[in-house]
């Protein structure tokens, strides 16, 4: 069986009106590939680090356990406080480093949600613009073949 006959390309305000859902189609695909591979990236990030907090703080409850339960008799008062300062100094730079993290989180969180609250309406307006602009001059939506050529 042969497949049928594709109809003629259109032709003049039809064709610059498929021609602009084409693009907008091909445009409107990048931003929701954008979206996911940012999504994949954050899902990525928030795995590998909650795993490695989790450690950390662990460690840190233990030091911090050891410490509350007393210094020692074996060690000098001068070693327990730089053994104190120590568990101290971690402490602080695990909770700055994790501040950190979860800022580059909800920043990107931020990204993603601004291309799906911003640029996808974004897109969308511009291509209503384009269209309805295509069809005062005499395009045809229909005749432009452009939802069957774009729904593909």
């Amino acid at each position: 069986i042969e497949p049928p006959d594709l109809p003629p390309d259109p032709v003049g305000v039809d064709g610059e009106i498929l021609q602009a859902t084409s693009e907008y189609c091909i445009a409107m695909r990048q931003i929701l590939d954008m979206v996911r591979t940012m999504k994949l990236d954050l899902d990525k990030t928030e795995q590998s680090s909650s795993g490695d907090w989790a450690e950390m703080e662990r460690q840190f409850a233990e030091a911090r356990t050891s410490i509350e339960e007393g210094k020692p008799d074996t060690l000098s008062d001068e070693r327990w406080e730089e053994i104190v300062a120590q568990v101290e100094r971690g402490e602080e730079m695990l909770r700055a480093h994790r501040a950190t993290i979860d800022e580059m989180v909800q920043s990107q969180r931020d990204k993603i949600r601004n291309k799906i609250d911003v640029a996808m309406p974004h897109a969308v307006e511009e291509f209503q613009k384009v269209v309805t602009a295509l069809v005062r001059k005499g395009g045809s939506i229909r005749k432009s073949y452009a939802i069957h050529c774009c729904s593909r």
